[in-house]
């Protein structure tokens, strides 16, 4: 069975930095000059095998069931407080009900986060001693 993927960029831009609002003009633009266009943010999350959101502002967006494909795989990386307690962009227990799998918040993508920057950071401090990191790594 062949597929069609259809490419897409769709931002939201959060804050007021004038470097963001730039960055994100500038992909926009290069998406338009070779045909990448995002009209309907509903229908492609609907066509969307995997979603990844990390909006982190409730007021501006909130991913819901309606806007998730039966088996969809959804990854919330935002952090927010929503009605004083730490959410993401979607409520887990309402998204998870159409996903084959969500990550929560907290708890999902969190971890995971701190284990590569703690690898990371001891893979550092390594190189910056000379000791030899694929040793550090083997097994």
């Amino acid at each position: 069975m062949e597929k069609r993927v259809n490419p897409c960029l769709a931002t939201v831009l959060v804050g007021d930095n004038p470097a963001s609002a730039t960055y994100v003009r500038n992909k926009h633009k290069a998406c338009d000059e070779v045909g990448i266009l995002t009209k309907d943010l509903k229908k492609i999350c609907l066509e969307s095998d995997i979603i990844i959101t990390g909006v982190g502002n409730r007021e501006i967006f909130k991913l819901t069931p309606d806007m998730v494909k039966d088996g969809a795989i959804v990854i919330d990386v935002a952090t927010t407080r929503h009605e004083g307690k730490l959410s993401g962009d979607a409520d887990y227990s309402e998204i998870i009900e159409k996903a084959s799998f969500a990550s929560p918040v907290p708890g999902g993508v969190g971890p995971m986060t701190v284990a590569m920057l703690l690898k990371n950071t001891v893979t550092a401090a390594a190189l910056s001693r000379g000791i030899d990191i694929k040793r550090m790594y083997q097994n």
